[in-house]
């Protein structure tokens, strides 16, 4: 019973859950599952000091003009010689309570490649960068200001996309620290607004920017009544509240289409360009700047 109390928690640390509760079932399958945990711990702490995780980026387009907004940065992980896309292992990174290990990490590495930009004469308005709820304590505006000073980043430079669906641990704090974050001039989006548990009152509890719209209601939205309206009423409300709105996930020159139609303002997706790596997103951008925008066919 004791060691059944320490292993909870363990857990309950790593996690940052307020309790948590070990059910009465095998010795044995209780070891197997700290023993998961704990070499999950080891290879991402030693994946990050091996290198082996990488950003990749994904362009967001003007709607009305087609210029570049900026660039998502999205982690990717060498994983035993495979490529490992984040819905493989970040909510284990997150259950194993290590996102802010990765998460300083992706922050750290997005201002990086925006200060080597800058040193390339190649422009980027803005980097998003992914954060889960778990991060939204502590020190987080402090460790931020930090980043943004070792890198001579200004804050209007960064923006953090906070997913809809994820629950925040302590919502009073976050708003502490998100309002702290706007006060220095970084920027916040919602992420795949309208596939999580909230409604249009997340949108009260920080000052967003942005709302980005699930791509399952753009994959959707042609064939579906449901989904366009859903968009519609979305795309709607934002412009009346002064927040704009990027849809995900746009493939087809008919979904974009669609989408301006409605209102949308800004867009990502592989009609545009999959995520690409450093030297890819450096060329497209170089390319797009000597554009001053990207052509998209309808």
């Amino acid at each position: 019973m004791l060691l059944r109390a320490q292993q909870a928690a363990r857990y309950a640390l790593r996690t940052r859950a307020r309790w948590v509760c070990w059910n009465d079932g095998p010795e044995d399958l209780d070891g197997v599952l700290m023993s998961r945990e704990d070499t999950l711990v080891t290879e991402v702490m030693q994946g990050l000091d091996r290198g082996e995780f990488e950003l990749f980026y994904q362009p967001q387009l003007e709607m009305r003009t087609g210029r570049v907004r900026g660039v998502e940065a999205l982690v990717r992980w060498h994983r035993k010689g495979a490529l490992v896309m984040p819905n493989d292992f970040v909510p284990e990174v997150e259950a194993a309570g290590l996102s802010s290990a990765l998460g300083m990490w992706v922050l750290k590495r997005a201002c990086q490649q925006l200060a080597q930009w800058r040193e390339e004469g190649v422009f980027c308005a803005q980097v998003a960068v992914n954060l889960s709820a778990a991060q939204l304590q502590g020190d987080l505006a402090e460790s931020v200001g930090r980043v943004l000073e070792e890198y001579g980043i200004e804050s209007g430079r960064l923006e953090i996309e906070l997913t809809e669906s994820a629950e925040i641990p302590d919502p009073e704090e976050a708003g502490t620290i998100t309002r702290r974050l706007g006060e220095m001039g970084v920027g916040f989006s919602l992420d795949d607004f309208g596939s999580g548990y909230s409604n249009f009152l997340r949108l009260r509890s920080a000052q967003f920017a942005a709302v980005k719209l699930d791509r399952q209601f753009v994959a959707g939205m042609l064939d579906n009544t449901y989904d366009k309206e859903m968009l519609r009423t979305v795309i709607q409300f934002c412009r009346s509240v002064d927040i704009q709105t990027i849809a995900e996930g746009v493939e087809t020159p008919q979904q974009l289409e669609a989408l301006r139609q409605l209102g949308c303002d800004a867009w990502q997706g592989f009609l545009c360009s999959p995520p690409m790596g450093g030297d890819a997103v450096t060329d497209f951008l170089r390319h797009a700047d000597a554009r001053q925008g990207v052509a998209v066919t309808l």
